[in-house]
């Protein structure tokens, strides 16, 4: 026969079920203990954030150093295309044209000269549009500072030096033995 197992009433077995209730101790810390501790991590903090800022400040100092490593190459390579640009042959010779006026041996080069065009209006054009531009007071304070352009043909000849000579004292000292 099997036997079947029955809860049996235990006096304290109630209590047994229940959790346990842990108590923590209590600590007790007097003043100095307390400022010791402070101390201490304040300690602690200056040791963790010294570095931490030294890290930071030498990150930022890299990242800027990559912008201008970056910066520098780029001017470096663009250099480089300007410096291959001015050895090609084909560039000097389109240079040649364009500043010097140059031909190719078998050219007939031909220059067409119109009369209507003078250099004397063009820079006239140009003086008067420049001073369209200027305010009043830069025209007032030009017409005091600027001298005006003289040509060389309108200054009279008075005969007079135009700078003093080097040594003014010498004509006036007679020479040893002349008298």
């Amino acid at each position: 026969m099997a036997r079947m197992k029955r809860a049996v009433p235990i006096a304290g077995r109630e209590k047994q079920r229940r959790t346990p209730v842990v108590k923590a101790p209590t600590l007790k810390l007097s003043a100095p203990s307390i400022f010791v501790i402070f101390l201490a991590v304040i300690a602690v903090l200056v040791m963790i954030i010294v570095p931490l800022r030294n890290y930071m400040e030498q990150r930022s100092e890299i990242t800027r150093l990559n912008a201008s490593i970056a910066q520098l190459t780029e001017r470096k390579d663009r250099m480089q295309l300007e410096i291959e640009k001015y050895q090609s042959d084909e560039y000097v010779r389109e240079q040649a044209r364009i500043r010097l006026g140059v031909i190719e041996p078998g050219e007939i080069a031909f220059r067409v000269v119109d009369p209507g065009l003078e250099n004397s209006r063009q820079t006239a054009e140009s003086l008067t549009e420049s001073a369209k531009q200027l305010s009043w007071y830069e025209k007032l304070w030009d017409s005091v500072s600027v001298l005006p352009e003289v040509e060389e043909e309108e200054i009279p000849d008075t005969h007079m030096p135009l700078a003093p000579d080097a040594n003014p004292a010498a004509e006036d000292i007679p020479a040893p033995g002349a008298q």
